[in-house]
């Protein structure tokens, strides 16, 4: 129950602050990439990172955290990463460019 309304709120506050996610379908994505562990999620705002590594740590992921578009390419590069939760108003690079320079190196999702 107390997840379920945690994931509502995620939901609610991620639509409000413009992010591209897919946590409405993440259980769809899970169920055919069960090897795949690691999730870096690129927000700055604390606050939201907070929301969404609650049930992505009850789901026994690995979270990995950028605040802004330099971290996540620099992390990105030094760890194996499975997917990519990423704002797109973020300070250094916005998401669009982080999105340009991760697909030229990886098709992750």
């Amino acid at each position: 129950m107390i997840l379920s309304s945690v994931k509502k709120v995620l939901v609610e506050v991620l639509k409000q602050e413009s992010t591209i996610y897919d946590i409405i379908n993440f259980k769809k994505w899970r169920r055919g990439s069960l090897s795949m562990k690691n999730i870096l999620i690129v927000e700055d705002s604390q606050e939201i990172i907070d929301l969404i590594k609650i049930y992505l740590e009850q789901e026994e992921y690995s979270i990995y955290e950028a605040c802004d578009g330099e971290s996540a390419i620099n992390i990105f590069e030094k760890e194996e990463i499975h997917l990519v939760v990423l704002d797109i108003m973020l300070p250094k690079l916005n998401g669009y460019e982080v999105i340009k320079r991760l697909s030229n190196r990886s098709n992750v999702p």
